[in-house]
């Protein structure tokens, strides 16, 4: 018959590895594109670990005040992120074509009214409602295939 303190030991030792387990799974969840797989096996992990924890004569090693702010400061932590996350995902394109409305930029040739320009480091066709020099700051208004529309942008100190 195995003693109580050492069935505790083991207990205590379980729920600890099954406590890393599942915060490593739930950050590799995080850092992995995916279906959810790791988060739900992380999730499994702390479960299994909250379970291990009240295992007959499995002994506390913090005040049940300290255990319930970890838990708080770590429910926080998320809900943190969680609306980082949100806040993120609501805010406009700034990537690919929806992301080239208001971008500036510079005629590489003269748009009269159609031209060439410089915006975001690459060279597009473009078409102007107005003659527009070359050297001539520029902003994009629209998109329309691969073509822009531009028009002359306010003077700016710098050139992009």
């Amino acid at each position: 018959m195995t003693e109580p303190l050492h069935e505790a030991a083991r207990a205590g030792e379980l729920a600890r590895m099954a406590l890393l387990l599942g915060v490593l799974l739930l950050v590799g969840e995080a850092m992995v594109p995916g279906f959810g797989a790791l988060g739900v096996a992380g999730l499994a992990c702390l479960v299994l670990a909250a379970l291990l924890v009240f295992a007959p004569g499995f002994v506390l090693a913090y005040p049940w005040a300290t255990a319930a702010a970890l838990v708080a400061l770590v429910v926080a932590g998320l809900l943190l992120v969680g609306r980082l996350f949100a806040a993120d995902r609501r805010r406009p394109a700034r990537t690919g074509l929806e992301g080239m409305v208001g971008e500036r930029g510079v005629a590489r040739s003269v748009l009269d009214p159609s031209g060439t320009v410089l915006v975001r480091g690459e060279i597009w066709r473009a078409h102007a409602s107005v003659r527009i020099e070359e050297g001539a700051a520029l902003r994009v208004v629209a998109v329309d295939g691969l073509e822009l529309k531009v028009e002359p942008a306010e003077p700016q100190g710098e050139r992009p």
